[in-house]
């Protein structure tokens, strides 16, 4: 059953893409812009519905850890990390995305918000590495302006959210160890 839904879901993302890549009225620059916006919206929908329907994913377990270079928090520091945070939690992105906040949960909470944030970061990733091949696909067949706009798109709406996600993991596990630190107390 599961390889059935997979195989709808996948088939209704393939086709809305072909129907992209072949709408011939938007060739002027706003219509590139609006499509690259519009694909990179979808293909994060459609991870959106291959977890909620499937429950995999394309990441190994690896790469959830948390390494030691983004410990420090210094990384996310440099890249503005914070301060896209900022600007996500102050505008109306977040009525369409899921709201974590850590002041909502207690130290056994924490375990559960650390996998919404798996899985925020999860559907991300997944869709900034499928954004970036079908921005090649449509940069190369349609138009070479796709290679900045979803570029541009993919990294606002993919890969932020995930240096997000980590950022805050980052700031979950240092709330786990104290809580260890205090148990062992």
């Amino acid at each position: 059953m599961k390889y059935i839904k997979f195989l709808f879901l996948s088939g209704i993302y393939i086709l809305i893409l072909i129907l992209y890549l072949n709408n011939s009225a938007n060739r002027f620059l706003i219509g590139i812009i609006n499509d690259s916006l519009w694909i990179n919206c979808l293909t994060v929908i459609y991870f959106l519905f291959l977890h909620y329907t499937l429950k995999t994913s394309l990441l190994p377990d690896k790469y959830y850890e948390i390494h030691e270079f983004e410990k420090s928090g210094t990384l996310y520091r440099l890249i503005g990390v914070k301060v896209f945070k900022i600007i996500l939690t102050k505008s109306p992105l977040p009525t369409f995305t899921a709201k974590l906040n850590i002041k909502e949960y207690s130290f056994e909470g924490i375990k559960i918000l650390e996998k919404k944030m798996r899985v925020a970061e999860k559907v991300h990733m997944e869709s900034f590495l499928t954004t970036f091949i079908v921005m090649l696909l449509f940069g190369f067949i349609r138009d070479y302006r796709f290679f900045y706009f979803m570029a541009i798109f993919n990294i606002v709406i993919n890969f932020y959210p995930v240096l997000v996600q980590r950022y805050n993991r980052t700031r979950i596990y240092k709330i786990q160890n104290s809580e260890n630190v205090f148990n062992k107390n």
